[in-house]
């Protein structure tokens, strides 16, 4: 996965490709909602990095509705959600 921007919210998000941001050292992502930044570990397969991206994705949407979703609830949709995706040949 490369760097890339995209637009949420009213908001312009970055997405970075890193493994020295302190809080990703035990996870494959980490959403920084402070900076607006979104950073996937170049140690993930592309496909850990396009699920990761879709679970930060998702902490992103529960953040900026206040629906507070557990860590557990996140998990639940991100593998619902990326299975649909892989398992009919989407991208996303």
């Amino acid at each position: 996965m490369k760097p890339f921007k995209f637009k949420a919210f009213g908001q312009t998000w970055k997405v970075k490709i890193s493994k020295t941001h302190a809080q990703i050292k035990n996870n494959f992502g980490y959403l920084d909602e402070d900076n607006n930044i979104i950073y996937i570990t170049p140690d993930a397969t592309e496909e850990q990095q396009r699920s990761t991206l879709l679970h930060e994705i998702i902490h992103l949407v529960s953040m900026a509705n206040g629906l507070n979703l557990s860590e557990h609830s996140v998990l639940v949709l991100e593998a619902g959600l990326f299975g649909c995706y892989n398992g009919n040949n989407m991208t996303i």
